[in-house]
């Protein structure tokens, strides 16, 4: 006898009822644990399995390629780089079986990868991996992996609303092998992706840790250590478990998230797969952007989520090899809302994205001798829309050594898809050479304030990921579709690549006689900022609402009336600090009769 779960992930919303009941602790970011005879049961394949997967046959040739896949993609070639980074750490194979006559995810003895089940169009979810295990004992003896057909994917990095095939598979590879959702940002496991997004290809140190500890080995086993404990908090002047609780261990010395857990029914953690050193520990309620429903596990179910906590933190904790040391804190009440979204663009480092969609910062570690300088914007229900400095906003306060946060010196509402208005505050972020690679948490100092609570800290855990020094690529891209109005649609293309000291440039139209061109310069990517609610009379009237950008907003030429096309000169200066910096453009067609037509948006890398 079988069961099967279905794992709705990256960018599944959903919510669950929650009762009491026990729940063993789980490992890091924890195995999928799943209720057997009450008892809850991490699932996972036996230690050394080799695993075949087969792809439906319309992934054999280019020419059959569901339309999902974007044009010169290689997807098995991605899918098996996905699978290759968990068995590259763990005593498990997985292996490309060929071709499979079979399109349609279920319990038919084949572990299929398929872009091409209808079914799973309509789930609202990108991708999916089905586990089929023994209703005994958790064995998986069985495992599809589905993408949606409502979404595009590729692995050219060329189309900027489709997702990146190898990320995506690295992510449900992991919950093939039996590895739950993770709350850290940057974890290949966390459950949300914007298109375009790469992190989940390099797994953090938390999906080292639960991967290691689901498929342990004699070296592995022997070169970390475990932390055990209970958390709890005062109630009614009297001292309850706080059950559901995300738990991290945060290195003492250089800020990394090494591994991280949620707490049982009775408030009790374990933290496994920690490497021998100090430690301090902080735990966090499940508010957001990772809530209690997006865990898949049937056991979580069982358990009522206390997201009403605040700051609970230790001291330095000592983690040997091989043994389990035990730590309980405690919390405080009330809870300070969260930090759901973020967004940054550093010099020298080009970073970029969307104000309200959640990924971590990927961050390169800066040369010796140079530091960046980044604007950091943060929203969410944590943020102060006033963006008042204390005592009303947050005060951001040191992460790591090698990065510090100030402000916020600028806050306000962001102006989102459909008009929706969105808080936001924005701080200057420096990255220095001293900061580790790894995933880093951002942490807010709050204070009494309508929105804020009485006072505390905010948690944004595992948001900045350093990645090692890596030398930028010039990338010239047009996205978008912009808005045509009533003269037509505008058409831009570019000359050259953006290089520093080199030429570069766009060329817009056609404009009629009666028109002014216009090209706008931002840090923000997404014809959204730039183009506002649909609706081509209100494009240049939400140019006054953007987001501020480090160095304006910068329109020309103006005036003049210009017919057929406009070539702009967007030659970038010799200046060697704006290498790996992303510049986003879009040009506006602007009359007298208000007929505002905008062009699709050009993103560029700059080299």
């Amino acid at each position: 006898m079988i069961f099967s779960t279905t794992l709705a992930v990256l960018g599944a919303m959903s919510s669950a009822s929650a009762i009491s009941a026990p729940v063993a602790p789980a490992a890091p970011h924890g195995p999928i644990l799943n209720a057997i005879g009450g008892v809850p049961t991490p699932l996972s394949w036996p230690i050394n399995s080799t695993i075949t997967m087969r792809y439906d046959a319309a992934l054999g040739d280019p020419s059959t390629f569901p339309a999902s896949i974007v044009p010169g993609s290689t997807p098995r070639i991605a899918c098996n780089a996905g699978a290759a980074v968990w068995t590259a750490i763990a005593p498990i194979s997985i292996v490309d079986g060929g071709l499979t006559s079979a399109t349609s995810v279920g319990a038919d003895g084949t572990n299929l990868v398929t872009f091409s089940d209808p079914a799973l169009a309509a789930a609202g979810f990108i991708a999916a991996a089905f586990v089929f295990s023994n209703v005994t004992d958790g064995t998986i003896f069985e495992s599809d992996i589905g993408f949606s057909g409502a979404f595009l994917f590729d692995t050219t990095g060329t189309a900027p609303t489709a997702f990146d095939i190898q990320h995506v598979a690295a992510h449900e590879y992991g919950h093939l092998l039996g590895l739950e959702h993770s709350a850290i940002v940057g974890s290949s496991l966390f459950p949300f992706t914007p298109p375009g997004a790469r992190w989940a290809r390099t797994l953090a140190d938390d999906d080292i840790a639960g991967i290691q500890t689901l498929y342990p080995t004699v070296q592995t086993f022997n070169a970390v250590g475990a932390v055990q404990g209970q958390l709890t908090r005062a109630f009614g002047g009297v001292i309850v478990p706080i059950p559901g609780a995300h738990i991290l261990a945060i290195d003492s010395v250089d800020g990394r998230v090494v591994a991280a857990t949620f707490s049982d029914a009775n408030g009790n953690y374990l933290l496994t797969g920690v490497p021998a050193g100090l430690y301090n520990l902080q735990a966090e309620p499940l508010d957001g952007p990772v809530l209690p429903g997006n865990l898949i596990g049937t056991s979580w179910a069982t358990v009522a989520f206390d997201t009403t906590f605040g700051e609970a933190r230790t001291g330095s904790v000592t983690v040997r090899n091989a043994q389990i040391t035990t730590r309980n804190f405690s919390a405080v009440t009330p809870a300070n809302a969260s930090i759901q979204a973020m967004f940054a663009n550093c010099f020298g480092i080009g970073v970029s994205g969307n104000p309200l969609t959640t990924a971590p910062l990927t961050l390169v570690k800066p040369p010796a001798g140079l530091s960046y300088n980044c604007s950091l914007f943060l929203n969410g229900p944590g943020i102060n829309p006033t963006g008042a400095p204390a005592p009303a906003g947050p005060m951001a306060v040191n992460v790591s050594p090698g990065i510090t946060i100030t402000g916020p010196f600028q806050g306000g509402f962001f102006t989102g898809a459909g008009g929706v208005m969105f808080p936001y505050a924005r701080y200057q972020m420096t990255i220095t050479p001293q900061v580790a690679p790894g995933q880093h948490n951002i942490v807010l100092n709050t204070y009494t304030g309508p929105i804020l609570g009485q006072g505390g800290q905010i948690l944004f855990s595992g948001a900045i990921d350093i990645v090692e020094t890596s030398p930028p690529t010039a990338q010239s891209i047009v996205y978008g579709t912009g808005c045509s109005g009533l003269g037509g649609p505008l058409t831009m293309s570019s000359t050259g690549l953006p290089t520093l000291g080199a030429p570069y440039s766009a060329t817009v139209g056609p404009f009629a006689a009666n028109e002014h061109a216009l090209l706008v310069t931002t840090e923000f990517a997404g014809i959204d900022n730039l183009s506002g609610v649909s609706g081509c009379t209100s494009a240049l009237l939400n140019l006054g609402s953007l987001l501020p950008d480090p160095f304006g907003v910068t329109v020309g030429p103006f005036g003049g009336g210009p017919t057929g096309t406009v070539t702009f000169d967007l030659s970038i200066p010799n200046i060697p600090i704006l290498a790996g910096f992303t510049f986003h453009h879009q040009a506006f067609a602007v009359s007298t009769s208000a007929a505002v037509r905008t062009s699709p948006g050009l993103r560029s890398v700059i080299q």
